[in-house]
């Protein structure tokens, strides 16, 4: 209940900016969302889908107050759905690490030159100076295009152009992008529903997400149509600055940009530093089940849990909880059963149950090591040891997540920690969240 008001409050305050000042949406949610300890796998997923609907309602928003240039949006739209669709299928598969930084450069640029005009303009009349079809078309397609490719960028590209190259005041440029990003954001989402499918949306959650964005729609299209011109792209050049300032900072090695996408595989390197603990007691056949299960047998012995808290720009806060069956009672197990889960416990596999202090100790001990060790090199200083001891590794694997249903063969994890799975013909990656395995009988 409380995860999902959660969303719902991101969500809100993600579309009351991209609402009002045409863009920040995606990076603004997904920022809120991860600080407030979610992971940024199920953050990004959560969003994008929710954009769909908060896009549609921001843009209708901004239609009714006389924000949208209709021979505008066409001419913006159209390219930008074609160059969406070509983005991702073509180059969802790249690796977009090498291309955001200096896509936020441009936009850093660009965002400056929006404050120095506007600046230096105060309240005279700009001007007149008519957008080309073919700039708009060029200009719609390539938006769309990185959006595809790195998950954003539709308003940071498409609002300050606009502003800067034409003659279209800033909110009615704000209001047209809008209502075009959710034609564009559709057809983007239908595409990749239709290659990648449906496995890495968490649906409640981006049910939440968009409630609490659509709500405030209305309110960020009356702030843009009440903000006098200049003032109004001042604040989108200055947002433009902000949002690209920390991206050029990572780039350079500033600020630090591994922490919350580490987090994601952490929980796999601690199931590792748990077999290693375990297996100082001398116990065999040990396994890890994608994503924080140990096992033996293919029944459970333990599980992981990992919860991060933090703020926005700020420190995050990893706590890292580990459960192991000492002894369970045949009516846990009864219970287990009936969910469909095949319990053990440390009676089970050892003569001599050791004293839970000792326990305890070699757990923490090793989950100390295997924390420093992770914070230095990521999951590749255990990739090695988790692949020896994936218990799916090549086995037919059902994924439930978010009401659907994927079926196919397991093919290990990926340098991110993701499932990777053979189905329908196509290797799929599976993010970490609420997920349910099961092997195929």
């Amino acid at each position: 209940m409380w995860g999902l008001l959660a969303f719902a409050l991101a969500g809100a305050a993600a579309e009351l900016i991209d609402g009002s000042l045409g863009m920040g949406f995606g990076v603004t949610g997904s920022t809120i969302l991860v600080a407030s300890g979610f992971g940024p796998a199920v953050s990004s997923a959560s969003v994008h889908g929710a954009e769909v609907f908060t896009s549609l309602a921001s843009g209708t928003s901004h239609l009714k107050l006389g924000n949208v240039d209709r021979k505008l949006l066409w001419a913006l739209a159209l390219p930008g759905v074609v160059g969406g669709v070509l983005g991702a299928f073509l180059l969802s598969g790249f690796d977009s690490a090498l291309a955001r930084p200096l896509v936020a450069a441009i936009l850093f640029c660009l965002g400056v030159l929006i404050v120095l005009r506007f600046v230096k303009q105060g309240t005279g009349e700009r001007p007149k100076v008519p957008a080309s079809r073919g700039r708009i078309a060029a200009l719609g397609f390539t938006a769309a295009s990185v959006d595809a490719f790195g998950g954003g960028g539709w308003g940071p590209i498409a609002t300050p152009t606009l502003i800067l190259g034409s003659s279209v005041e800033p909110r009615r440029a704000v209001g047209t992008v809008n209502l075009a990003e959710f034609f564009v954001t559709l057809a983007i989402t239908v595409t990749f529903l239709a290659t990648l499918g449906p496995s890495g949306y968490q649906w409640s959650f981006v049910a939440a997400v968009a409630v609490g964005g659509v709500l405030c729609a209305p309110a960020g299209a009356w702030i843009t149509a009440r903000l006098p011109a200049p003032r109004l792209g001042v604040v989108v050049g200055v947002l433009l600055v902000a949002l690209n300032a920390r991206t050029i900072l990572q780039s350079a090695g500033l600020v630090d940009a591994s922490q919350s996408l580490a987090l994601a595989a952490l929980s796999l390197a601690a199931g590792v530093a748990i077999l290693r603990a375990l297996r100082g007691f001398e116990i065999a056949g040990l396994a890890l089940k994608w994503p924080n299960d140990i096992v033996h047998g293919h029944r459970k012995l333990g599980g992981i849990l990992i919860d991060m808290r933090g703020e926005v720009a700020g420190p995050a806060y990893v706590v890292v909880g580990v459960g192991i069956n000492l002894r369970l009672p045949e009516k846990i197990r009864a219970n287990l059963r009936a969910e469909g889960i095949a319990p053990t416990d440390l009676a089970e596999l050892l003569a001599e149950m050791p004293r839970r202090s000792a326990l305890a100790a070699a757990l923490v001990n090793e989950l100390a090591l295997a924390l420093e060790e992770f914070a230095g090199r990521g999951l590749a200083a255990f990739t090695d040891e988790w692949r020896a001891a994936d218990a799916l590794a090549d086995q037919p694997v059902r994924i439930l997540q978010g009401g659907q249903a994927l079926e196919g063969l397991a093919r290990g994890v990926d340098a991110d920690g993701a499932l990777l799975v053979d189905a329908g013909g196509a290797r799929r990656r599976v993010l970490s969240g609420e997920v349910s395995i099961r092997p195929l009988t």
